[in-house]
């Protein structure tokens, strides 16, 4: 099988399953605590799969271009853990903004958006990108493949783009729809919405 249809067919296995597991929790929290209806949190969704293929571009050319030797450079895996501690630091300050902070500057002023820029979907795109580049098994899987086999840096950067295409055709985009749509009917009742806001 050619490598770039494997990347996608493989991509499109770990959208169902590890990608899917590792991302639904971040979506669903945002989806469900900010937006409202299913066409927002299908977007929101769409926009944190597909800020994960710029990640596997730049993978997929750091990785064609050095090859094999890939693995064995520790300064690439310090930098994955670096990625690791950025992205769970960036969870928790935006869930403690969430729950704690949003609600009380909803009405305060106009100024309120600036104040708290999680509402902003772009936070899902930085959060996207920075999942792209965490080091999982599927991922580190095509990577070694892609670093192994591709002949120049214009495949390598093909095959990770096509695998995060893959990953981005997921059961996600549902879910963050469905997310979006029970946050709507929840927002009716307004203590009910609270508690599934804050949780």
């Amino acid at each position: 099988m050619p490598l770039p249809i494997w990347c996608f067919l493989i991509g499109i296995a770990a959208g169902s399953g590890p990608c899917f597991a590792t991302c639904a929790p971040t979506v669903v929290s945002y989806v469900g605590g900010l937006k409202r209806g299913w066409r927002e949190g299908l977007r929101a969704s769409l926009v944190f799969s597909l800020a994960r293929i710029p990640a596997y571009l730049l993978l997929g050319v750091l990785v064609a271009y050095l090859g094999t030797r890939l693995n064995e450079a520790t300064s690439f895996h310090q930098l994955q853990s670096a990625v690791n501690v950025l992205a769970g630091a960036l969870l928790i300050i935006a869930g403690a903004l969430l729950a704690i902070l949003v609600r009380p500057l909803l009405g305060c002023c106009k100024a309120s958006p600036r104040l708290a820029p999680i509402r902003d979907v772009r936070l899902l795109a930085v959060l996207g990108f920075l999942f792209g580049l965490s080091p999982c098994a599927p991922m580190m899987a095509v990577m070694a493949r892609v670093g192994i086999e591709s002949a120049t840096v214009a495949l390598g950067a093909i095959c990770m783009v096509l695998f995060g295409i893959g990953t981005a055709l997921s059961p996600l985009l549902l879910l963050g729809a469905g997310s979006g749509m029970l946050s709507e009917l929840l927002a009716r009742r307004a203590n009910v919405f609270e508690v599934f806001r804050r949780a």
